[in-house]
């Protein structure tokens, strides 16, 4: 069973092989990316954000989309709406689509080719009375097969996704190449990495690479992270996703996205309480206990 969700604005995403949430306006080829115009801005932020599920019958996605979003999207107002009755708005100004990629919906608003890499959903708005690209969002190739929907689409980290997506939104800022930028401020929070817990799920341990192909007594989780020496935490992703949801104060995550078709993945950290991913790498290949060791010597290494 196939479900789909949407969202409609009057803005744009830039789309990178490296991002899993990107903002800005994408040109038709997608070499390019701006923040809207001061008048597109100023409808923009008057307009409603619709995200829309499957159908009626599939009300566990509308429940998870809503829990997402709730004190997370503030920039515009915002409706979860089934597909069919989202379909109502699509000729109608001041609203804005959140839209699987692939799916009929998303094509059926495109008045021109526009350049797709490495993306799930867009955030697709009416500019100009045409639509237009103005984000993206990657949540990894990996698909449930009970829900038929990307390994990461669960309320915890789609708060994570919205949060970021929100406050570039509604500064109207484009984000970097790659959906972050290094900083003194990442930086800073990914030193706090020495003493803070870093939280993952256990989805990727089966993909994970062997530790020399050599016999060991150790677990998956202990052969990956032999050369990460601060506190870590493996949980089952549903436990992680629900975790991030009650937790107050914020917590570090590591939310992984392989990518089969480019012979690689990806593993970026994202710190809830400040709202921030605090680093982002790329490997090819298949993950090792030497990515995680590069990590831990990235941390040691910020003043």
């Amino acid at each position: 069973m196939k479900i789909i969700y949407y969202l409609i604005i009057a803005m744009a995403m830039t789309i990178s092989a490296m991002a899993q949430v990107s903002v800005g306006i994408q040109d038709g080829n997608g070499l390019s990316y701006s923040k809207m115009k001061v008048e597109d801005f100023a409808v923009f932020k008057k307009s409603t954000l619709i995200f829309v599920y499957g159908n009626e019958a599939q009300e566990d996605e509308r429940k998870q989309l809503e829990l997402a979003l709730k004190g997370i999207w503030a920039c515009t107002p915002y409706k979860v709406l089934s597909k069919d009755d989202a379909a109502g708005y699509k000729e109608k100004d001041n609203y804005f689509f959140f839209t699987l990629v692939h799916d009929k919906f998303f094509k059926d608003l495109q008045e021109s080719n526009y350049y797709i890499n490495d993306v799930n959903f867009v955030f697709c708005a009416k500019i100009k009375k045409k639509y237009k690209i103005i984000g993206t969002m990657y949540l990894g190739s990996q698909i449930e097969e009970e829900s038929n929907l990307p390994i990461n689409f669960k309320p915890g980290f789609l708060r994570g996704y919205f949060a970021y997506a929100n406050s570039y939104f509604k500064d109207n800022k484009v984000t970097e190449s790659g959906g972050m930028k290094n900083s003194a401020a990442s930086d800073e929070l990914l030193k706090e990495l020495k003493t803070d817990t870093l939280y993952l799920s256990d989805y990727f341990l089966p993909q994970a690479g062997k530790t020399n192909g050599k016999a060991s007594d150790k677990t998956p989780a202990e052969k990956i992270m032999a050369g990460y020496e601060f506190p870590y935490r493996f949980m089952k992703s549903q436990d992680l996703s629900d975790l991030i949801v009650k937790s107050e104060g914020g917590l570090n995550y590591l939310i992984y996205n392989g990518k089969p078709e480019q012979n690689g993945y990806e593993i970026q950290i994202y710190n809830s309480k400040k709202g921030e991913f605090v680093y982002s790498a790329w490997y090819k290949n298949t993950i090792t206990a030497l990515d995680f060791k590069d990590l831990a010597h990235r941390i040691n290494t910020r003043k």
